[in-house]
């Protein structure tokens, strides 16, 4: 591995380590040891250590769902009956990924959601995913979604059956999972 190679990957690491800190503590140092290596860490090495200065990270909100309003026709059926007929359809709609307090180890910090009706979605029907409370997928009928990279920590995940007039059918979740990143500084082997 090029040194180049190496150091971008430790600045990757540096940015993961300032983004998982808790606020208030950003001290930061860089060591060497024996072998050339640089590590970075969030405790002085030596009582005269001095933290290294980094950039201020970028953060960017994610696009929320709200579905169209849509005036009912003169003339419409009613569609209170078949909704309730779809709720009855569908009451075993679930989210079969995550599982509850999961952990997501080297996915590249993209986490999996997957759900289950119990029954083929009638036509009309569609799904949003989210994360976090936040809509993350316009209206699809796939029933899997991999998450763009996210932050390590605690994440919800929920998935919301739509149908055809954009009212909620069902909702599967939240259900708690947790996006994990091996790191050269802990060792989970012992």
């Amino acid at each position: 591995m090029s040194l180049s190679t190496r150091t971008t990957g430790i600045a990757a690491a540096v940015m993961m380590l300032v983004a998982a800190a808790p606020a208030g503590a950003t001290d930061i140092y860089k060591t060497v040891d024996e072998n050339g290596q640089i590590i970075y860490t969030d405790r002085p090495p030596t009582p005269d250590a001095q933290p290294i200065s980094l950039r201020e990270l970028s953060v960017v909100e994610a696009p929320s769902y709200a579905p169209p309003q849509r005036d009912r026709d003169e003339g419409e059926p009613d569609t209170q009956a078949s909704m309730n007929e779809l709720r009855l359809m569908y009451r075993d709609f679930k989210l079969v990924s995550p599982a509850p307090e999961q952990n997501f180890w080297g996915t590249g910090q993209v986490a999996t959601i997957a759900w289950d009706a119990g029954a083929p979605l009638e036509q009309g029907l569609s799904v949003v995913y989210f994360v976090n409370g936040e809509a993350v997928s316009d209206p699809t009928t796939a029933s899997t979604f991999n998450t763009e990279p996210m932050d390590r920590g605690e994440h919800t995940a929920r998935v919301d059956l739509i149908g055809p007039n954009n009212q909620v059918i069902a909702s599967a979740g939240p259900v708690t999972f947790y996006v994990k990143q091996n790191s050269r500084l802990f060792n989970r082997g012992g």
